[in-house]
């Protein structure tokens, strides 16, 4: 198997949006090429389904499973989630069901932008979830006590960088080291790839 990954699961419950499946690894700079300390979390594999039949994409997962190592992945129970997450823990994948709620939302999301402010989360070029994550709004409320995040009403889907969200919240404690190298993206991808780490700079589009 390739590692340990965290993932996360975000599924359609409407004709216009995707089921996405996000895998994420941290990825220790000292056991690639070229003497940089620290770490890095990546997105070794990802996957977008349209049309879903769930009882396919469970079946998905589940392959995937023999080739990653899934120390835990959060799945989204909201709307239609609940029953493909109880299939998945009873075929051993090991699963937390999560009811998406505002304030979840915004602690799952903290934490991809604290990770990407650190330069600490190498995400895949998709052009789908770029336009997911730059349409994202954040609004606070009157008072100022609370905040949600949600897609902008130009762009309304976010099944891409929910699925994102939830495999980080998957991983437990992010850990960033203070005294972590600067490194580039073009370096990282290249260390990457010259040491065969699975990467997936884009992600196919699967329909069933």
């Amino acid at each position: 198997k390739d590692g340990v990954v965290w993932g996360g699961g975000d599924w359609a419950a409407r004709g216009r949006d995707d089921t996405v499946v996000m895998l994420v690894s941290k990825l220790h700079l000292a056991d690639l090429e070229g003497g940089f300390r620290g770490s890095v979390f990546i997105v070794p594999y990802f996957e977008a389904y349209k049309k879903t039949n769930y009882t396919a994409v469970i079946e998905r997962i589940i392959e995937l499973s023999k080739y990653f190592y899934i120390d835990k992945m959060i799945s989204e129970t909201n709307g239609i989630g609940d029953m493909p997450s109880q299939t998945l823990e009873k075929e051993g994948i090991k699963v937390e069901g999560l009811f998406t709620t505002a304030q979840n939302k915004v602690n799952g999301y903290g934490r991809m932008k604290i990770l990407m402010q650190a330069k600490r989360l190498l995400i895949p070029r998709e052009p789908e979830l770029i336009k997911q994550l730059t349409n994202l709004r954040y609004t606070i409320s009157e008072s100022g006590a609370s905040m949600s995040i949600a897609h902008s009403k130009q762009y309304p889907k976010d099944d891409y960088c929910d699925a994102l969200m939830f495999a980080l919240l998957a991983c437990g404690e992010l850990d960033i080291d203070k005294d972590a190298d600067d490194v580039s993206r073009e370096q990282l991808v290249n260390m990457i790839k010259e040491k065969g780490i699975p990467f997936r700079e884009g992600g196919p589009m699967i329909w069933f």
